[in-house]
């Protein structure tokens, strides 16, 4: 639930605020860019630092200061007369959202790996991902009622978030977990590359994410659509994604198979190649949500191989989180700014170029691998 109401409010903020920068303050194409890329810049770095010192959370007490401080943002953020204010509060909100998703993962995941671990982050996955669907339709739908809406309804989102968590129990420390109800680290020689290759396919997921997101404003704003479109857009994209998250949760035949990886990747180019030629605005809603698909799939690789293997899951996870969020400061930031450059149809045929690179440079880790593993036997 705590999941499903954090990310709920994040798509609500996030599908408006573009259009708030946008319409309120006249801002520029690198200004809509950078609406979605300051707060997960901060993101990122907040990240960093739970991954370095993970091992000593206490989730339940970071997840609770999180909510704490974006309910006080979120209640400000429609009301500032100053476009730096905005940008300010986005900034902070992006430190506070490190409190809270790597401690969260790295507290549900405790004590468990393989189809268990799987399972656990495959709900989690669910819960906030359908959070994103509705978030984007109502931050959509709000902004077009009251400019200010959307971001008072998220404040009292988050007030429901730590009224929830505080009646969770605190996870206990664990000395050394044993016994049939705590799985043990599951030990693949494969595990290393597949962590390798799955990070640089979340890195260029969350760069085409960061392209569609915050910067997709733009395209839809010259084709004179509104940010309901934009809402639904997002929507259909949360859709997919949760509908992926849902299949990936029954079966685990998907681990350690780096064609289905890769084929993913690949049509998730094809799809945001396609978003650069679209006319009309349905055309970007198939395009988009279609992405959603294979983006479930690059998030949930990441997430289960650096959940898998023992060690500090909270710092593992936290990392993770960095690394999206690193993709999606590049493609919002870079999305925007590039758009003043060469124009905005022209961005999504460079993103799509970059997907390409990615799955031949996971080629040859893999590869490089595959010849390790032929001159090191396997240990009996």
């Amino acid at each position: 639930m705590a999941s499903f109401l954090a990310s709920l409010d994040v798509a609500t903020v996030m599908t408006a605020a573009p259009w708030l920068v946008r319409n309120d303050f006249s801002g520029s194409k690198s200004a809509i860019g950078l609406t979605g890329g300051l707060g997960v810049g901060t993101y990122v770095l907040g990240c960093l630092i739970v991954g370095r010192y993970g091992r000593s959370l206490k989730p339940k007490r970071f997840v609770m200061l999180s909510q704490i401080i974006v309910c006080v943002l979120w209640a400000s953020i429609g009301f500032v007369p100053r476009l730096w204010m905005l940008f300010a509060l986005l900034i902070v909100q992006g430190l506070a959202g490190s409190l809270f998703w790597g401690p969260m993962m790295g507290w549900i995941s405790m004590g468990y790996e393989g189809k268990r671990l799987n399972k656990r982050l495959g709900m989690f996955n669910l819960c906030w991902s359908v959070g994103g669907i509705l978030g984007c339709f109502l931050g959509g739908y709000l902004y077009n009622v009251e400019h200010w809406l959307p971001f008072v309804i998220c404040s009292c989102f988050a007030v429901a978030v730590v009224l929830f968590v505080v009646r969770v129990p605190a996870p206990k420390c664990r000395r050394q977990p044993t016994g049939p109800q705590v799985d043990q680290p599951i030990q693949n020689r494969d595990l290393l590359a597949y962590r390798l290759m799955s990070r640089i396919a979340l890195f260029t997921s969350a760069l085409g994410f960061g392209v569609v997101g915050a910067p997709l404003a733009i395209l839809l704003g010259s084709m004179s659509l509104t940010a309901e479109v934009h809402g639904i857009t997002g929507a259909t994209y949360a859709l997919a994604r949760t509908f992926v998250f849902f299949l990936l949760v029954r079966t685990t035949r998907w681990h350690y198979k780096g064609g289905f990886l890769w084929a993913c990747q690949v049509f998730a180019a094809a799809m945001i190649f396609a978003v650069g030629f679209c006319q009309v605005g349905w055309q970007v809603v198939v395009c988009v949500g279609a992405m959603g698909l294979s983006a479930a799939v690059m998030y949930k690789s990441s997430q289960f191989y650096w959940g898998s293997g023992g060690g500090g899951k909270s710092a593992n996870l936290a990392l993770h989180e960095a690394v999206a969020g690193i993709g999606v400061v590049t493609g919002s930031i870079g999305g925007g700014a590039l758009a003043e450059w060469i124009g905005i149809r022209r961005v999504y045929p460079v993103a799509a170029g970059c997907m390409i690179l990615a799955v031949l440079v996971e080629t040859i880790v893999r590869s490089a691998q595959i010849r390790r593993n032929r001159v090191t036997p396997t240990c009996c």
